[in-house]
């Protein structure tokens, strides 16, 4: 046992640091009374904060919106990287084509561990996947439906401009409806078809249909095809054609018309 100096409390000699100068070979005070006069020491005498250095980055030498592969180690413009906010200019290390052959390589990997979580996750908790996938279908119907229609016009090499604003707009414009029979609407379609590959996904061909329109319309031409609906159809098709011609800078129907059918030929 041993009293230390300043608190003057008798410790068990394991409370005091050792000290080869002193007779017994401990220090003269207790850890607890050490340990407040630095921390005392260290509050009156703040050590003062070095300045960071600037790291250089292979970043700041690179052309605007582009960014240097970290596996391939070229540089390509942000396109070819996907998009995570995580990093400082908002897109992944790997170019896609790299991130595409890493998860190749990844999937052929035998005996993953993870993917037998997953599977069994997965097993157990069906209704509940099932249930999350109904009501993403139902809160994300124009996503999925603009998604689609834009990797259909990728795939025949057309535009696909169209976005999720030009879509808000086009909603807001027929009000969430059906743009011949003013029911609600559940497709979004091509006014001049796809199949024409003439037009692709852009603004001033998408138009909001219901099923029953979308599906008797087809990849008729959208002219001939309107000869065969009502009245009260037939003016808002008219009333459509007329938004459509002023979306893509034709201020004649005719005109309008004329271009349609050409697309047909």
């Amino acid at each position: 046992m041993k009293i230390c100096n300043k608190c003057l409390k008798e410790k068990a000699l394991e409370e005091f640091y050792s000290n080869s100068c002193s007779k017994d070979g401990k220090h003269s005070s207790c850890k607890e009374c050490v340990k407040e006069r630095s921390r005392l020491w260290r509050a009156s005498n703040p050590k003062p904060k070095k300045p960071r250095k600037k790291r250089a980055r292979i970043s700041d030498t690179l052309p605007k919106g582009t960014s240097r592969c970290s596996r391939c180690k070229e540089v390509k413009e942000f396109k070819m990287f996907h998009k995570n906010r995580a990093r400082d200019n908002g897109h992944s290390s790997y170019c896609k084509m790299c991130t595409r052959e890493w998860g190749k390589a990844r999937r052929k990997k035998a005996n993953r561990p993870d993917l037998e979580v997953r599977r069994i996750w997965r097993e157990s908790n069906r209704e509940r996947i099932r249930e999350q996938d109904k009501a993403y279908r139902e809160n994300n119907r124009g996503t999925r439906a603009l998604n689609e229609s834009r990797r259909r016009a990728r795939k025949k090499a057309l535009p696909d401009t169209f976005d999720d604003n030009d879509l808000k707009e086009l909603l807001e414009v027929f009000d969430n409806s059906c743009s011949i029979c003013l029911e609600e609407y559940e497709h979004l379609d091509h006014f001049v078809p796809l199949s024409t590959e003439k037009v692709g996904t852009v603004k001033g061909n998408m138009v909001p249909m219901c099923a029953k329109c979308n599906t008797s319309k087809s990849d008729k031409n959208p002219f001939v095809w309107a000869e065969s609906l009502p009245e009260y159809e037939r003016e808002n098709f008219d009333a459509l054609v007329v938004f459509l011609a002023e979306s893509n800078g034709i201020m004649c129907v005719s005109e309008y018309e004329a271009h349609v059918t050409t697309c047909f030929k």
